[in-house]
């Protein structure tokens, strides 16, 4: 979890620099959502593919290969800067391999800690991820935004890239037998065992409504890269460490509600309709404020209700899930989380620049409001049905 912490903390304070980068670059909005959307693409196409792989290969050894991708993609990037060398095109090629990188790590590392702890105890795993996750999101922002203050944007880069290292040595350390997931039946080829992991959760009810909605605020909610730089530029008048105070506010706010989850436990997927009704709400209310301080306030109340939902969501689907399935159904999740990304980006970009953040913002909110009460309404007619585990599942 240390290990974690620290990678966490680097990646959003590239997340930071490189956000901050593009505007000095362009000055365009545009282009700021342009690399969250190629940043995000291989998420949306590799998804699946990297859930089927991470049911069939040893889960360490092959999270061990991508954080040394992601250690030379961090180093590229600021030896580039540091060198007066970066070009646009540069941060879109190197957010691709990012994207590449991060869209095979995602689904193996969401389905790793069922192998570390049993299933008794995922629901706990998950929000003790949660809290890691979001701790990295108070600091690593802070720390990005005092760092391109203070040092340099290169200066932030080559730090995430170090901090890759961290997680290197907290896999070298765990006493775990690398032995894959295999399926216990016959074998079937990558596009069938991702088509029989769909239909599978297409046919659960818990499951297609937790997907369903966190499609709906993939899209349109999550897109805090493109958003709050924005804001943080053009609405609030703020500089880089402003951007990386709001962006702090946001991952106390989500401490505060995985604190609360793992306080509270797990009961049922219905709980998630509380958390995306008040981020809906709060996500709409960030769109009117124009004083900073307000803003912040609200940006942690969206990070409480965002991860209020999303760590139930991620419990619902991880307990619905047979064994030998959890790979691809995390691929599943990963792609209509992460993977929504792109279209959100840019539908983010092109509506602030039409007319301003402010307005994207709001009619994003009441999108994200209307998909959880049709999920809510599909569960309530749903909910009965009990769905049988693939053949060959365990």
């Amino acid at each position: 979890m240390a290990g974690q912490l620290i990678s966490q903390s680097g990646g959003w304070m590239q997340r930071i620099a490189q956000s901050w980068l593009v505007l000095q670059l362009t000055d365009s909005s545009l282009a700021l959502g342009t690399v969250v959307t190629i940043q995000f693409l291989p998420i949306l196409l590799l998804s699946l593919p990297a859930g089927a792989l991470a049911d069939r290969v040893p889960k360490r050894r092959a999270l061990v290969v991508i954080q040394i991708i992601n250690i030379f993609q961090a180093m590229s990037l600021a030896a580039l800067v540091a060198t007066d060398q970066v070009a646009l095109w540069h941060v879109y090629v190197l957010a691709a391999v990012q994207g590449t990188a991060n869209a095979m790590e995602q689904p193996m590392r969401q389905a790793f800690p069922a192998e570390l702890v049993g299933r008794e105890l995922i629901p706990s795993a998950i929000a003790l991820n949660a809290t890691v996750m979001n701790t990295a999101r108070v600091v690593g922002p802070a720390l990005g935004g005092l760092t391109v203050t203070v040092v340099s944007t290169a200066g932030a880069f080559a730090l995430n890239g170090l901090s890759y290292v961290a997680v290197l040595v907290g896999l070298a350390l765990m006493r775990l037998e690398d032995v894959p997931a295999r399926r216990r039946g016959g074998v079937l080829n990558p596009f069938q065992e991702i088509g029989e992991a769909v239909m599978y959760a297409v046919r659960n009810p818990a499951i297609a409504f937790s997907l369903g909605t966190l499609s709906c605020l993939g899209i349109f909610g999550f897109n805090y890269s493109t958003f709050l730089p924005l804001l943080a530029r053009y609405q609030l008048d703020m500089g880089p460490s402003g951007y990386g105070t709001l962006s702090a506010a946001l991952g106390c706010g989500a401490i505060v509600g995985a604190m609360i989850i793992t306080r509270f436990g797990y009961k049922s997927p219905v709980r998630q309709v509380w958390g995306g009704v008040a981020f809906a709400l709060v996500l709409a209310g960030v769109g009117w404020s124009m004083w900073p301080v307000v803003t912040m306030g609200l940006m942690a109340a969206l990070g409480f209700a965002s991860t209020f939902f999303t760590t139930t969501a991620n419990t619902t689907v991880q307990m619905s899930v047979p064994d030998g399935m959890r790979g691809r159904i995390m691929g599943l999740y990963t792609l209509l989380l992460a993977g929504m990304t792109p279209p959100g980006a840019m539908v983010t970009g092109l509506l602030a620049e039409r007319w301003d953040v402010g307005v994207a913002l709001k009619v994003e909110g009441l999108i994200c409001l209307l998909g959880v009460l049709l999920g809510l309404w599909y569960y309530s007619q749903h909910r009965s049905i009990r769905t049988v585990p693939a053949a060959g599942t365990n």
